[in-house]
C-alpha cells in the first residue's frame, strides 16, 4: 500500500524538476516516524513517499521518475520480507545511478553493510534508533551530495558542449588526449568517492570512544591513516567488568588494508559472540585459525608452483580486570608497554603473525602474559607504522626511521604528562621528527591509565 506524505511541489521556476524521498521500512510507525521527522527539517520542497517493502519502492520510483521527479535519496531498513535493503539499494544505484542511499536499521549485519558501499554506493548507514540530529546532518549531507553531483553534471555538460566546438578546430591527436584527460579526472573523482565511502562505513564500525572514555576515563587513541582507509584498527569488547582490548595492524594499508580490517573485526566479533570471555592467548589461536580458513591460507588446494595469499595482521590484544587492575596480554608480533614507578616494562608477543603463512605446523603458540596493575601504571598499545616513521633529516643528515629506541623514550615521556595532553604532544613530536618526509604506515596508538 501507498503513503504519499503531502501533494508533490510544483516545478521550480528555474526549470527545476520536483524532487522525491523515498523511505522504506516494513514498520508503518518506523516510516511515520521518519516522514515526521524529514518533514520537521525540510520543509515543504519535496514530496516525501512511504513505501513497505522493495518491491513497492522500485514501482514507486518508476511511478515517479515517469513523471520527471529527480530522486536525490533513497532511505531504506535492513531487514524486510522479500528483498531485503542491500538488495533494494543496490537495484536502486543500478537504476538510479546518481540517487543517494542511506541504510537506517537496528538489524543490519556487517555484510549487508559493506555489500551496499561495494554495490550501491552507500553515503551512510546508521543505526536504530536514530538520533535526531545525526540523521538531520546526514540526510542534508546526503542532499547537498546530490546537488553537487548534479552541478557538476551541468558543468561537465557545458564542459562537452565548449568541447565539441573545439574538437572542429583542433586536431585529432588533441582531441583524444583532451578525452584522455577528462577520463583520468573522473575516475580519479570516482574512486576518491568510493574511499572515502568507505571511510564513513570503517569509522561507523570502529568502537565507541564515548564508551571507550566511560570504561576507561584514563584513556586515549592515537590514529593516523596514511590514506584516506586505514589497515590499523582498534577493538573493543566488554561484559560487566571485563574488558578486552585489541590494537590490530592488518597488511597493506589504504583500501587493501581496511578490507583486511573489516575481516577481523567481524571475525573477532564473532568469537567473542560464540564464546563470550576467553583467555586472550586462546582469543588469539582461535582467530589465527580462522583467518587461516576464510583467505584459503590454509586447509585449501592452490595449483601447483602457487603462493597462498600472505595477508594477515600483527595484533596485541588485553584482558583487564575493571575492579581489580588485574591483566592479561597476549600477543601476535606486538608487544605491551608498561610504565611501572618511572620505568618502561616491555612484554613481547609471540613471534608470529595471525594468518599470513597459511602453514599451522612449526609456529610457537601464543603466550598468556599476567600482570597486576598499580595506580598511576601506564599501558600503552600501538602499531609499527610509529616507529617505522622516517624522518629527521637536516641539511647535514638523512632521514632515518623514528626507531624503538626514541618511541620507548617517547613513552616515557608521554607517561609523566596527564593522560589528556598525551594525544596531542605524540602528535607533534611524530610530525615534528616526519618533517617533510612522506607518511610510511598507518599508525594507531592506544595508551590508558589504570586509577585503581
Amino acid at each position: 500500500m501507498r503513503h504519499t506524505s503531502h501533494e508533490a511541489p510544483a516545478d521550480d521556476p528555474a526549470g527545476q524538476s520536483p524532487r522525491l524521498i523515498l523511505c522504506v521500512d516494513d514498520e508503518r510507525l518506523v516510516l511515520t516516524s521518519l516522514r515526521e521527522e524529514l518533514l520537521h527539517n525540510l520543509g515543504p520542497g519535496f514530496v516525501i513517499e512511504m513505501a513497505q517493502s522493495g518491491e513497492e519502492a522500485l514501482e514507486l520510483l518508476e511511478d515517479y521518475t515517469r513523471r520527471s521527479f529527480e530522486v536525490p535519496l533513497v532511505i531504506s531498513d535492513q531487514i524486510m520480507p522479500g528483498m531485503k535493503g542491500d538488495e533494494l539499494l543496490i537495484e536502486v544505484h543500478r537504476r538510479y545511478p546518481h540517487t543517494r542511499t542511506l541504510m537506517l536499521t537496528g538489524q543490519a549485519d556487517q555484510q549487508a553493510v559493506i555489500n551496499a558501499v561495494n554495490h550501491a554506493a552507500l553515503y551512510r548507514y546508521i543505526a536504530k534508533p536514530w538520533d535526531a540530529t545525526d540523521l538531520s546532518l546526514t540526510v542534508r549531507g546526503a542532499l547537498d551530495s546530490f546537488e553537487q553531483d548534479r552541478a557538476l553534471q551541468r558543468q561537465n555538460e557545458a564542459l562537452r558542449r565548449l568541447n565539441e566546438h573545439l574538437e572542429a578546430k583542433v586536431s585529432e591527436r588533441t582531441h583524444e588526449l583532451v578525452h584522455q584527460k577528462n577520463l583520468i579526472e573522473q575516475q580519479n573523482r570516482d574512486m576518491l568517492d568510493s574511499i572515502r565511502y568507505a571511510k564513513r562505513i570503517q569509522e561507523a564500525v570502529l568502537p565507541d570512544r564515548a564508551l571507550m572514555q566511560k570504561l576507561l576515563p584514563q584513556s586515549f587513541v592515537y590514529e593516523r591513516p596514511r590514506d584516506i582507509v586505514s589497515g590499523d584498527l582498534y577493538y573493543f569488547f566488554h561484559r560487566r567488568k571485563q574488558l578486552y582490548l585489541a590494537v590490530i595492524d592488518c597488511t597493506g594499508h589504504g583500501v587493501p588494508g581496511a578490507f583486511m580490517s573489516f575481516l577481523a573485526h567481524s571475525q573477532l566479533s564473532q568469537i567473542f559472540r560464540e564464546f563470550g570471555a576467553l583467555p586472550v592467548h586462546q582469543v588469539l589461536s582461535e582467530l589465527n585459525l580462522r583467518i587461516l580458513t576464510t583467505l584459503k591460507q590454509a586447509f585449501a588446494k592452490h595449483p601447483e608452483g602457487s603462493v597462498p595469499p600472505l595477508d594477515g595482521m600483527d595484533i596485541a590484544l588485553v584482558h583487564l580486570n575493571l575492579e581489580s587492575g588485574a591483566l592479561a596480554f597476549a600477543g601476535a608480533n606486538r608487544p605491551l608497554y608498561r610504565v611501572h614507578n618511572g620505568a618502561l616494562e616491555i612484554t613481547k608477543g609471540a613471534m608470529r603473525p595471525i594468518g599470513g603463512t597459511g602453514l599451522l605446523s612449526d609456529r610457537v603458540d601464543f603466550q598468556l602474559h599476567e600482570l597486576q596493575l598499580a595506580p598511576g601504571d601506564h599501558v600503552y598499545l600501538c602499531t609499527d607504522g610509529l616507529a617505522d616513521q622516517f624522518g629527521g633529516a637536516t641539511g647535514w643528515k638523512s632521514s632515518a626511521k623514528w626507531g624503538a629506541r626514541r618511541f620507548r623514550e617517547q613513552l616515557l615521556a608521554l607517561a609523566q604528562l596527564p593522560i589528556t595532553a598525551q594525544e596531542g604532544t605524540l602528535t607533534t613530536a611524530l610530525r615534528d621528527w616526519q618533517g617533510q618526509e612522506p607518511q610510511t604506515d598507518d599508525q594507531l596508538l592506544v595508551g590508558f591509565c589504570w586509577g585503581g
